[in-house]
């Protein structure tokens, strides 16, 4: 994320992702709302995507050279 090769956004989603699983890991009364569920997994999809493409990337610079 540091460099730039990754979107910011990404890198905040997954520190929220980190957050919430100590939460729940660590905290006894905290539960994990359906929509939080929703949020995290848009977010999470997203970044597999971004990876994907990432790696495609780089596998066709390999592949090429």
């Amino acid at each position: 994320m540091k460099t730039g090769e990754r979107a910011p956004e990404h890198g905040r989603a997954l520190n929220l992702i980190e957050e919430l699983r100590e939460e729940v890991d660590y905290t006894i009364c905290r539960e994990i709302m359906r929509e939080e569920v929703v949020s995290v997994m848009n977010k999470a999809t997203d970044f597999v995507m971004c990876a994907e493409e990432i790696c495609a990337e780089d596998y066709t610079n390999e592949s090429s050279s």
